[in-house]
């Protein structure tokens, strides 16, 4: 049966946060079904999807999908103006990114089409002026090999944000446990003193988790994909 049929007025095409919420709240697994559409069809419209799901044994022409609800990017993000800048001089953003004023709690395809193509045009037209250079540091970071345990912390960061940052909130569970184990995580990533990509990465992590953390617990009412409970 579809999930949701006497859920929401406009049934399956009702707005993104409302569908993975009753997604996620399910108690049974749910799926998406394509099989009306013949393989031809499908490979040519969704030739990457199609690609990905026969890898796992997958045939959408005749297969049901299973999936699961995520939150939709961001929704907010790095302020800008009407031509990428950030409050940081030479520090430009587009795309999911970035908070422009095109979308509102929710994001929609179309919209981040215009952010991705306007935006980034915006943005070029204003770097191709600006002489650039390289500086070069006088010494090179020692470089680590301990990406195992630099793993787990980006593994542990995920679970965090997912868990209390994700579909459904509760303030008082952020405050109280996320967001102390994400400052744990930073501490234990900041005691590092060489460098790879991979900590570097995990250090990036932890410090936009915490903010996200401290912006959602300081979120009193629900607003889009924002749902507080």
């Amino acid at each position: 049966s579809k999930i949701m049929k006497e859920k929401h007025p406009q049934g399956d095409l009702a707005p993104r946060d409302i569908v993975a919420r009753e997604i996620y709240q399910s108690s049974e697994p749910v799926y998406l079904d394509i099989t009306h559409k013949k393989a031809s069809y499908l490979k040519k419209r969704f030739p990457k999807i199609y690609e990905r799901l026969a890898h796992y044994g997958y045939k959408m022409e005749k297969d049901l999908i299973p999936v699961t609800p995520a939150v939709h990017y961001s929704c907010g993000g790095i302020k800008v103006d009407l031509k990428g800048r950030t409050q940081l001089k030479n520090l430009f953003a587009f795309g999911e990114v970035t908070h422009t004023g095109v979308h509102g709690a929710n994001r929609l395809a179309s919209n981040s089409l215009l952010e991705a193509l306007v935006f980034s045009n915006q943005i070029a037209d204003q770097l191709k002026p600006l002489k650039t250079s390289i500086i070069t540091p006088k010494s090179s970071p020692k470089i680590i090999s301990t990406d195992k345990t630099i793993r787990k912390h980006k593994a542990v960061i995920q679970n965090l944000l997912w868990q209390y940052a994700g579909i459904i909130r509760n303030r008082q569970a952020i405050k109280k446990e996320a967001i102390p184990a994400m400052q744990e995580v930073l501490q234990n990533l900041s005691k590092i003193s060489s460098t790879n990509q991979e900590l570097a990465e995990a250090r990036n992590m932890a410090q936009v988790g915490l903010e996200i953390l401290k912006a959602a617990a300081s979120r009193r009412k629900s607003l889009g994909c924002h749902f507080v409970d």
